[in-house]
């Protein structure tokens, strides 16, 4: 009879732990699996990248722009008409692959901050491509002799820093936008 008392009280907290409880999982639920609702956040990793992406997207749509004014001005200001439009055409193209690049930066970078991109494998690749294209091309000027700190390795470094940041977070990210997506 001692035994039976003693028994009954730690099962009775033990079935009211195992009821459902409106103030969140229960032991029961805990145990089987059931209830739990994890919130993750996205990586601090994963967000300095998309921020590196939008902030270089501004900057070369800005520096694209800049490049457009400047062709204009030169085509009206100097009335070249023996050379023509011709003369024209590498700078033109210059100024539309900078549009597109910006572009593109500019919406992998909004995607991936807003959580709408399912992975960022491939931002964080084509990130690497192009800061590694960009720390190639001052590196060759560096081996030229050419020792001046060039703007370009900056952000070929930061593009590349970018690319790795993605990596290191991109399971958590890939996390977060499923926990997102299931609520």
């Amino acid at each position: 009879m001692l035994l039976q008392r003693s028994l009954k009280l730690p099962l009775s907290f033990m079935m009211l732990f195992l009821q459902k409880n409106k103030s969140g999982p229960t032991i029961k639920s805990l145990w089987e699996g059931k209830g739990i609702l994890m919130k993750t956040r996205m990586p601090i990793t994963v967000k300095i990248a998309s921020l590196i992406w939008l902030v270089y997207g501004s900057l070369l749509l800005i520096g694209a722009s800049f490049g457009a004014s400047i062709i204009v001005t030169l085509m009206f200001s100097l009335r070249l008409e023996n050379l023509g439009l011709f003369m024209y055409i590498p700078f033109i193209l210059i100024v539309l692959f900078s549009v597109v690049l910006s572009f593109i930066f500019l919406y992998i970078g909004l995607q991936t901050l807003k959580g709408k991109a399912k992975d960022v494998f491939g931002s964080g690749v084509y990130s690497l491509v192009s800061g590694l294209f960009g720390m190639l091309g001052i590196l060759l000027l560096f081996l030229k002799g050419k020792n001046t700190l060039n703007p370009d390795l900056i952000v070929g470094f930061l593009l590349l820093l970018a690319g790795i940041f993605v990596f290191i977070g991109r399971k958590q990210y890939k996390e977060w936008v499923s926990s997102k997506r299931n609520i």
